[in-house]
């Protein structure tokens, strides 16, 4: 099996200070709790960091990876969903908004994006603790059972961020994320 789910609740989990965040932190629209615990996304394979994009100070609801610089955009807090703690929304503390893959007319595409947090299916994110020699997580997309990767074309770092199937007899380390 390519990987195991995080049982953030055993203490001494790995990933557990990385997928923790307050029970009083809620990602849902009028949440008044501020969460406390606040970190960056970084990208295994590239070390290039998850972000927001901002333009000439508007923010767009582009997901990609940049160099790691510690702005607010490139800040994410994971908040449980219900009872379980492999399941969690993002959310960015630049714009407050929720990592969430996009659906058009009810259909998948591969595309994530910014958006206001509703606690959707596609805002849904069940983390899973890497295997064989790669430190750190899986983000599987809840609605569409896809992981998040950074995108590489011809072997070469995109900065786009998308989602994909798991392939483990390919290199899986661009769908491996850490803190």
């Amino acid at each position: 099996m390519r990987r195991l789910t995080i049982a953030l609740a055993t203490a001494g989990a790995v990933g557990a200070a990385t997928l923790a965040a307050p029970a009083a932190a809620l990602a849902v629209p009028g949440a008044a709790a501020e969460p406390d615990y606040w970190s960056r996304v970084l990208n295994w394979r590239s070390q290039k960091c998850l972000e927001q994009s901002w333009e000439n100070g508007s923010e767009q609801p582009d997901i990609r990876v940049a160099t790691c610089t510690g702005a607010e955009n490139q800040q994410w807090t994971y908040t449980r969903v219900g009872s379980s703690y492999t399941i969690a929304t993002v959310r960015n503390k630049k714009s407050g908004k929720c990592l969430e893959q996009v659906y058009v007319n009810g259909v998948e595409q591969p595309d994530v994006k910014a958006a206001v947090c509703t606690g959707s299916l596609n805002q849904q994110w069940r983390t899973a603790q890497a295997e064989w020699y790669v430190t750190g997580y899986f983000m599987e997309n809840v609605s569409s059972g896809k992981e998040l990767q950074q995108s590489y074309l011809n072997n070469t770092q995109q900065s786009v961020v998308n989602v994909a199937e798991t392939n483990p007899w390919s290199d899986y380390r661009n769908q491996v994320w850490r803190q």
